[in-house]
């Protein structure tokens, strides 16, 4: 059955939970079934240093036919968030996190409650924060593929970057290597160490693109390294010969 077909029970509890939320805030969100679009003015509650907010933001959140498995599109509605703050999307759309963090988090639920308060109220209220004060409340992830490595990280509880490449690189072939001794140098097997956590990234439709960008990553680190060398050779020469 299609995940919004109006007959669906799980999108008459995300109609129910549109319609209560839009009572009890005074919010105006509507769905429409027709293109899959979730818009309105949205309004919601956090607590912030022990003080209750209020907040007010309009949305419009684009979902697909094949969602969960694909994350809904944030659009910037009136270019109401601002470019310095950063975290955007190449197509000006809002980038709410990793999109295998968001993924696996869908997975467990996809209803439409979780994604508005789990998701984008971290969002619109980090920005709202960072809006008045320019600081940063919370420890955001970096943008881009800084922000990939850091939730890798994460999920993955290691903290080198070396060892995090030679686990990415198991990824490639996970079956043939589950004997092989796991490449995060813990002394275990693959099988005993990090393969289960390997299969769970791996099961993110996001994840080979996420892995090619930090190997452009790495790449262009590498290429920096041999540019500093290089030109630290010709100024050394270049204080020889005068």
């Amino acid at each position: 059955m299609n995940r919004f077909d109006i007959s669906n029970p799980i999108f008459q509890k995300d109609i129910k939970f549109i319609e209560d939320y839009n009572k009890i805030t005074e919010s105006n969100l509507t769905f429409d079934e027709s293109n899959l679009t979730l818009a309105g003015n949205f309004k919601f509650s956090a607590t912030f240093q022990s003080i209750i907010k209020w907040y007010s933001y309009d949305i419009k959140i684009i979902f697909s036919e094949d969602y969960p498995n694909s994350i809904p599109k944030a659009i910037n509605v009136n270019n109401r968030i601002i470019k310095q703050y950063s975290h955007f999307l190449s197509d000006n759309s809002l980038c709410l996190g990793v999109p295998t963090d968001i993924y696996l988090k869908l997975q467990n639920n996809d209803s439409i409650k979780f994604f508005l308060l789990n998701i984008l109220v971290h969002y619109y209220f980090s920005y709202d924060e960072w809006e008045k004060t320019k600081t940063v409340i919370f420890r955001e992830r970096s943008h881009g593929v800084k922000g990939i490595i850091e939730y890798y990280y994460e999920l993955l509880e290691i903290r080198n970057f070396n060892a995090l490449i030679r686990l990415l690189r198991f990824s490639n072939d996970i079956e043939s290597s589950y004997n092989q001794t796991c490449p995060c140098n813990s002394g275990k097997s693959f099988q005993s160490c990090h393969m289960p956590k390997m299969i769970v990234l791996n099961s993110s439709p996001y994840f080979s693109i996420e892995y090619e960008n930090i190997l452009h990553f790495l790449r262009e680190q590498l290429q920096n390294s041999i540019n500093s060398i290089l030109q630290q050779n010709k100024q050394q020469n270049a204080n020889k010969k005068s």
